[in-house]
């Protein structure tokens, strides 16, 4: 589940670098590609959290293989779906909170 987060904040990641190319060809053309007022924040703030969600995610799943091998009679209780689903959440929450804050 978290390296699946992982793959797609990744690939999110590559989404939006290519909306640095369009803004390049507002700046040094002048071509009216983003107009829109509150655009340029709002991807600010979600580039950030991606950035910020990759090592966090792997931190995530590098501590649910701690805990599957050093506590393995621990792993039925913390190393489920729902629990990484939950802590992918959480993640995910606080790299949008620490990403808006920045902005």
């Amino acid at each position: 589940m978290l390296s699946i987060n992982l793959c797609q904040f990744s690939f999110y990641q590559q989404f939006c670098s290519i909306k640095f190319y369009v803004q390049e060809l507002n700046y040094a053309w002048s071509w009216q590609t983003t107009g829109y007022p509150v655009f340029c924040e709002l991807h600010a703030i979600v580039y950030m959290a991606g950035q910020y969600t990759s090592p966090t995610l792997v931190l995530g799943f590098t501590v649910e293989r701690y805990i599957a091998i050093c506590h393995p009679f621990r792993k039925e209780r913390y190393c489920t779906a729902t629990v990484a689903g939950r802590v992918s959440a959480v993640m995910v929450t606080l790299c949008l909170v620490i990403a808006s804050a920045q902005v």
